[in-house]
């Protein structure tokens, strides 16, 4: 049976009153890495960011988030900037150079913006990744942060029950094929899982490297990237993502002057 939460949940972003999250997602154990597809969970339950008003945290949290369009295989992710000009998505996406080559990010992709709302830079340059954690480092042309804003991150460890929502570059390609990818808000709860965390807000492919943000704080606890149970409709069981707490100390380790907001 339906749940209505989801839907309650989303009117609690709208006024920062977060509570319970969506019902129905139960996690033993751990998550498998080896299946790399995104899924709704019940009903679809994302908003357009353009629902926000200009001031509220989510709008201002996905200023620094850019939908990526990759030449090298003919997809899209999504990165978010988290210095002025390091721009952070899955490894899955860009695996090594080859596919770093064309890379662009595009800011400013919302529902009913123009292409002269929209800014695109050059984020071919591939700095590191890691194929464990399943990110990946891109240095981008221009400082993009600059002007669109860094995330910030947090590297505590996240709780059961969280309340947590995923910004990212998509749309319901499997109801309407032609749709367009525009920025939207997902929100959902936490249930960590070992060296994973899971979660049931809404997500697909092309969703890859989005930001994971708690309510508790609005930084950003995980970057999204896989989830379980497609049933070929896009429709599944749980997404997950990879916890900040052990994404941080590798950044740290390798880029000791990297200023990273949040920490």
């Amino acid at each position: 049976m339906k749940s209505v939460i989801p839907t309650i949940l989303l009117a609690m972003i709208m006024s920062l009153q977060f509570g319970c999250g969506k019902q129905g997602v139960a996690v033993d154990g751990s998550v498998p890495t080896a299946q790399l597809s995104k899924v709704i969970i019940d009903s679809l339950n994302w908003m357009e960011v353009v629902d926000f008003d200009s001031d509220h945290v989510i709008s201002k949290n996905a200023s620094p988030v850019a939908d990526l369009q990759i030449p090298a295989t003919g997809g899209r992710c999504t990165g978010f900037m988290i210095t002025p000009t390091v721009l952070m998505t899955n490894e899955h996406c860009v695996p090594r150079l080859s596919y770093a080559r064309g890379l662009t990010a595009t800011f400013g992709h919302h529902l009913g913006a123009s292409s002269y709302d929209q800014e695109t830079f050059d984020c071919s340059t591939l700095i590191g990744v890691s194929r464990k954690l399943d990110f990946a480092l891109l240095s981008c042309v221009g400082a993009p942060g600059d002007k669109y804003g860094v995330v910030e991150l947090t590297s505590r460890k996240a709780t059961k029950g969280e309340v947590v929502y995923v910004i990212q570059q998509n749309c319901d390609y499997y109801e309407n094929r032609s749709c367009d990818w525009t920025k939207k808000v997902a929100a959902g709860y936490m249930a960590p899982a070992e060296g994973e965390l899971a979660h049931n807000a809404d997500t697909l492919a092309g969703s890859s490297g989005s930001p994971l943000f708690s309510t508790k704080d609005h930084k950003v606890i995980g970057i999204h990237h896989m989830g379980l149970g497609n049933n070929g409709y896009g429709r599944g069981r749980v997404n997950t993502a990879v916890p900040m707490e052990k994404i941080v100390p590798v950044i740290i380790a390798n880029f000791p002057d990297w200023e990273l907001k949040g920490l």
